[in-house]
């Protein structure tokens, strides 16, 4: 048994869903807050007149009933940078996260008395201020910033569908999600012809996806499966597939709403309908990385950096940043010597081998000096899974050439 717990947490702006590792299955199990839904409101209460919170569906209910005060949409509130009001007092969008992230962390710790050894959350779409945010979080409450990850949903699908036996295991699968946040398609490629295996997935969001308020009535049940079908034919002409996962709380009870629909995805093809596939995947991912697979998918960098140099008098090809590795996390920083050169390149190659390009940075800015003269400081830094930024600084050499001031920035896409 691992001394702590992995956990994984599917987080939305609607919604919160939770899994962790349980050893006695040697599998990712979900867990909930009550035994009502799947689905936790990602909302906070304040108590009225007390310090007290309350979340998901305790805090919907004590709105409703007066007697707190609500807040939702908690992540669009950070990416915002927000604040909301409660009893005159202000609390910036980042404290807000900080009591629900406190509350969620300290229901599982509670429940099953151990401590955490891995917190992995899956978002929607992962941009910096709210992984940011989400890791301080973490940190605030002790877990050290190294057993914290924040991934895309793309990313916990491909862990999620890696971990499957071998027989769910083939080139090509898809996947819906069907929830209160819309409608999403994801299709994954598993390429076996390079080394190491590249799996590509990407994720469109569907124009078909309805209210999950229709599902209440007979007639709404109907039109759901019509808009369903109709949506499962256009994704699937033409195309071989095999394997098709369904999730979302939309979704789980498509054999009461979706005869259609079934019959157009169970017709030569294998169907899972699998409850909290994201958080499932989340705490995958804290099992480790899939072995032997680089990942080209949203929030995995799309190519490889690196810099041709000459080292102890031989030419080598150095790569700076691997193609797959997560962009939240990767960055790197080099220093050599100018040989003359007016300019730096950047090789970029496309993960799965495919032709590289070639990027030149000109360095005109910089003092002119003697050949191997000049020592220079080379960052890289990632904005997303396709902007990369780059830094380059005059380091001089020593007192002969004291450094100036001179930093060049760039900043482009590596698609």
């Amino acid at each position: 048994m691992s001394e702590g717990l992995i956990i994984g947490f599917d987080l939305c702006d609607n919604y919160t869903q939770i899994a962790i590792y349980d050893e006695e299955t040697s599998d990712a199990q979900e867990i909930k807050l009550t035994d009502e839904s799947d689905e936790i409101p990602t909302t906070i209460c304040k108590v009225r007149r007390r310090e007290e919170w309350k979340i998901g569906e305790a805090a919907c209910e004590m709105a409703l009933l007066g007697s707190g005060i609500a807040v939702d949409k908690l992540l669009r509130l950070v990416k915002k940078g927000g604040v909301a009001t409660l009893e005159g007092r202000t609390y910036t969008a980042g404290e807000l996260l900080d009591i629900y992230i406190r509350e969620t962390l300290g229901f599982v710790t509670a429940k099953y008395d151990r401590k955490i050894e891995k917190v992995i959350y899956c978002v929607k779409e992962l941009r910096t201020p709210l992984a940011d945010q989400i890791v301080k979080s973490c940190e605030k409450l002790g877990v050290k910033r190294e057993n914290v990850k924040v991934l895309s949903h793309t990313e916990a699908y491909l862990y999620y569908l890696l971990r499957r036996p071998a027989e769910q295991l083939t080139n090509y699968s898809v996947l819906f999600d069907l929830s209160k946040e819309g409608l999403r398609y994801f299709e994954c490629n598993i390429l076996r012809g390079v080394t190491p295996n590249v799996a590509q997935a990407e994720v469109s969001d569907l124009e078909e996806g309805f209210s999950l308020d229709i599902l209440e009535s007979e007639p709404g049940r109907k039109l759901a499966d019509n808009i369903f079908s109709s949506c499962v034919q256009r994704r699937f002409n033409g195309k071989i597939i095999s394997n098709v996962y369904l999730t979302g709380s939309g979704l789980t009870g498509i054999q009461d709403w979706g005869k259609k629909s079934l019959s157009i995805l169970c017709n030569r093809r294998k169907v899972y309908l699998e409850k909290a596939l994201f958080a499932k995947g989340a705490v995958w991912a804290g099992m480790g990385d899939a072995p032997t697979c680089t990942f080209v998918c949203d929030g995995r960098i799309s190519a490889s950096v690196g810099m041709n140099m000459t080292v102890g008098g031989v030419a080598k090809n150095i790569t700076l940043i691997e193609a797959g590795e997560r962009w939240y996390d990767s960055s790197a920083s080099t220093e050599f010597y100018l040989d003359g050169e007016d300019g730096i390149d950047l090789i970029i190659t496309p993960a799965g081998g495919r032709k590289s390009a070639v990027r030149r940075i000109p360095l005109s800015q910089f003092p002119q000096r003697p050949a191997g003269t000049t020592r220079v400081r080379l960052e890289l830094s990632f904005s997303s899974e396709n902007e990369l930024g780059v830094c380059i600084r005059d380091m001089g050499f020593g007192e002969i050439y004291p450094a100036s001031s001179e930093v060049i920035e760039n900043r482009f896409s590596i698609q």
